[in-house]
């Protein structure tokens, strides 16, 4: 796999930077898949990963079938010590109250969302009347 191969290359590099991050997309449907994290474990052993330097990042793009279980399957990789975020927030299936409760390390928002607000007039005074309400 891409991330068994990728840690093998910079495994090393990992270990002797600690603030250094290796992160990788998953779809939600693998995030939710019973046996993923067993194989993930699997390739973090076999490439000599440090999991503190791991982020799975979850696609916003696709929903998440099944929230309950997502925010139980966040809180075992936490407890593990690899970090969960979620990608492309804010042009995604679920909206921010659900990706709350998923409790992840990370939202990363998406760019052309933020654009939006920035330069779309009325999105810009919506943003502005609920900020601090």
């Amino acid at each position: 796999s891409l991330l068994h191969c990728t840690g093998k290359q910079i495994g090393s590099v990992l270990h002797k930077n600690p603030k250094l991050k290796l992160t990788f997309n998953v779809t939600p449907e693998q995030f939710l898949d019973p046996t993923f994290l067993r194989r993930l474990l699997i390739v973090i052993g076999k490439a000599g990963l440090p999991v503190s330097n791991l982020v799975v990042e979850i696609t916003e793009r696709q929903e998440l079938a099944d929230l309950g279980q997502a925010a139980k399957i966040v809180t075992k990789y936490r407890r593990m010590g690899i970090r969960v975020a979620i990608d492309d927030v804010g042009t995604g299936h679920n909206g921010l109250s659900a990706v709350q409760k998923l409790n992840a390390n990370i939202m990363k928002l998406d760019k052309l969302f933020i654009d939006g607000i920035a330069y779309d007039e009325r999105a810009r005074q919506m943003v502005s009347r609920h900020v601090g309400t």
